[in-house]
């Protein structure tokens, strides 16, 4: 999963260096700050919802489907866990994945964009659970970049919900 989504990453790259594509910013509408910040609040209940709704799933199958947290990863601090699975994957994540892979791919349309994109996340989380879990997510988070015009949204919604479940277990 993680090679099929660099490979994305990488072939959009390839594509905007043989063809001189430019990366198509998503459309700037004229939102003020108060509908942005609405637009944010509901994607955060649709995505608190498709986590609800996945954890189900994965409660239900006894856990079969989702990978458990490595022993070493518990041993780690709050702070030093926060950093590497909220912070830096938002950031990360967030510019790859919708900056660059979306941005690439919105010239075939929305929804082109946001499959492929959504799928190439989605993949490179590498267990079915998540698999399924960031696509959905994926898809969310091109809707909201695509209607505020800013990744910041994004990045920070994923930071919020990876950093829910650093926080949860402490």
């Amino acid at each position: 999963g993680s090679l099929v989504a660099n490979g994305g990453l990488l072939g959009c790259y390839w594509l905007t260096k043989q063809k001189n594509l430019k990366m198509q910013n998503a459309p700037r509408y004229s939102f003020d700050i108060k509908k942005k910040m609405s637009l944010l609040g509901i994607s955060l209940i649709v995505l608190l919802l498709w986590n609800s709704m996945i954890s189900l799933v994965d409660t239900v199958t006894g856990h079969v489907l989702s990978v458990p947290m490595d022993m070493d990863e518990q041993k780690l601090s709050i702070g030093w866990m926060m950093i590497m699975v909220a912070v830096f994957p938002a950031l990360i994540e967030e510019f790859a994945f919708r900056k660059v892979i979306f941005g690439v791919m919105r010239q075939y349309g929305f929804w082109v964009a946001a499959m492929f994109s959504s799928s190439m996340f989605g993949l490179m989380h590498q267990n079915i659970i998540q698999i399924v879990f960031a696509f959905g997510m994926g898809l969310i988070f091109c809707y909201l970049y695509e209607r505020t015009g800013s990744i910041v949204y994004c990045m920070l919604l994923h930071f919020i919900n990876n950093g829910v479940s650093v926080a949860l277990p402490y």
